[in-house]
């Protein structure tokens, strides 16, 4: 498969993540893509910056905060979550844990609220 090929349908994976979950495995390879191609590049940002949404709404919803963390900026939490990853990434795998579980988890480990 050619590397055109493979990029875009990684781009297509992670566009179409509003259908549904990205997998761990297809996130990482997006951010391996992303260091030599601008436009999954933008791709990956502009999915990285739904997930922070994505975590700020189900705080603002849940009954209960499940997390009492200050506003994150893109990086500190693109930082975060690649940490988390490197840290946790054989039960993650274990788990079949998508992205939008593992951001949920990230924010949750590092500001508890007590």
């Amino acid at each position: 498969m050619s590397y055109s090929i493979k990029a875009g349908l990684i781009s297509l994976a992670l566009v179409s993540s509003a259908f549904g979950s990205t997998s761990l495995g297809t996130f990482e390879t997006s951010v391996g893509l992303a260091k030599t191609d601008v436009v999954i590049r933008k791709q990956l940002d502009r999915y990285v910056q739904g997930l922070i949404d994505g975590i700020y709404i189900t705080n603002l919803y849940s009954d209960e905060k499940l997390f009492c963390a200050p506003a994150l900026d893109h990086a500190k939490f693109y930082s975060m979550l690649t940490d988390e990853i490197d840290k946790k990434r054989s039960i993650y795998i274990q788990t079949d844990a998508t992205m939008p579980h593992i951001a949920l988890w990230t924010v949750i480990r590092r500001f508890p609220c007590n």
